[in-house]
Parts: C-alpha cells; sequence; structure tokens
C-alpha cells in the first residue's frame, strides 16, 4: 500500500492516519473494472475520484475515508449530494455519504473491501503472466516490444508490461478467464507515449 504523504491538511498529521491507497498494480485492476470511489478528507471535502492515490496527490490531502460506487456518475452524484451539506470536518462528511447514499438508493462497497479484491486480483493477474511467460506465451509481447523500440518507440518495458497487465485484467473482469495471446497487442501497444 502507498503510505500518505507527510504535507498535513488542516492540522492533521499524516503519520497519524492509515488509510491505505492502492499500489499501481491495484490500481489497474480497480480501473478494469470500472468502478469510482467518493472519499472523505480530514477537513470535510468530498470528491468523487477512479484513482484515490492520483487524487490524493493532486489535491494534496489526506483521505480518511472512502466507499466505492459501480459508475463514476453515481459516485459524483453522491459526492455533489454531500457537499450542498456542507460538511465542515471529515467526521461529519463521513456520516452523510452514508445517509446520502441511503437516501439515493446508492449502493456502498467500503473501500478495504475493494482493496482486499485488488490485491488478490492483482496478485492472481501476475501470477498468470509469470506462469504464460515460462510458458512462452508472450513471445509475441517480447517480440512487439523489440520491434517497437528498435522502430524508435521510447515506451519503457515497464511501461509496457504495466499495460498488458491492465489488459489482461480487463479481459479477465469481462470474460472471467485470463488471456494473454497476441489479441491484446492494440490494447498494450495502441497508446503513444
Amino acid at each position: 500500500m502507498l503510505q500518505l504523504s507527510e504535507r498535513s491538511e488542516r492540522g492533521v498529521r499524516a503519520d497519524m492516519l492509515a488509510f491505505p491507497l492502492p499500489e499501481k498494480r491495484e490500481r489497474d485492476y480497480i480501473a478494469a473494472i470500472g468502478i469510482a470511489a467518493v472519499f472523505v478528507t480530514a477537513s470535510g471535502m468530498v470528491r468523487a475520484s477512479r484513482d484515490l492515490a492520483a487524487s490524493a496527490r493532486t489535491l494534496e490531502v489526506v483521505i480518511i475515508d472512502a466507499w466505492w460506487l459501480e459508475t463514476r456518475e453515481a459516485a459524483e452524484l453522491l459526492a455533489r449530494t454531500v457537499r450542498r451539506g456542507r460538511p465542515t470536518r471529515g467526521v461529519e462528511a463521513r456520516g452523510m455519504v452514508g445517509a446520502e447514499a441511503a437516501r439515493l438508493g446508492l449502493q456502498l462497497t467500503p473501500h478495504a473491501v475493494v482493496l482486499a479484491r485488488a490485491v488478490v486480483a492483482a496478485r492472481n493477474v501476475d501470477r498468470a503472466l509469470r506462469a504464460a511467460n515460462r510458458r512462452g506465451d508472450l513471445a509475441w509481447f517480447n517480440r512487439a516490444f523489440k520491434a517497437r523500440r528498435q522502430g524508435g518507440d521510447r515506451t519503457s518495458f515497464a511501461t509496457a508490461w504495466g499495460r498488458l497487465r491492465q489488459a489482461v485484467a480487463r479481459r479477465a473482469v469481462l470474460a472471467g478467464q485470463f488471456e494473454y495471446g497476441s489479441e491484446l497487442l492494440e490494447d498494450v501497444f495502441s497508446i503513444t507515449t
């Protein structure tokens, strides 16, 4: 899990809080399933996000709680509704999120549940990719990466591998099984850097 920054938000020290933020591989899985979060900061800020770690960094805030919803639209609606109540503290905003979600008929999944699932799923994707690589099932990926580099593409191996991991996670979510064949070529190498 990512550690909280040393910055503080309205006198709240980051080292006093232990809110776990997803690491890159867990964020890849979360992105693949397409859910979005509503998060609360110590000062009572309420926002919607698909990437909690990026939001915490960009906004320079300390997230104290989060819940996940099926769509970004639902998360944004809930965040807007809670903000209309003008919470002034994180504790107040926490209570408002649950109450407003119930009023709107939205189902919340606690962050800890989503994170635990993402950790297991990311581990399974990594394990499947390592096994596929050992069997030679990823020869197409290595050939394509080498050809792209020789053609002048500056994408790093780590970036390309991360895209492969995300594509495999997305397919696993959609198809219910791991796929790592050359049909992923476009998903991995279609983005130019």
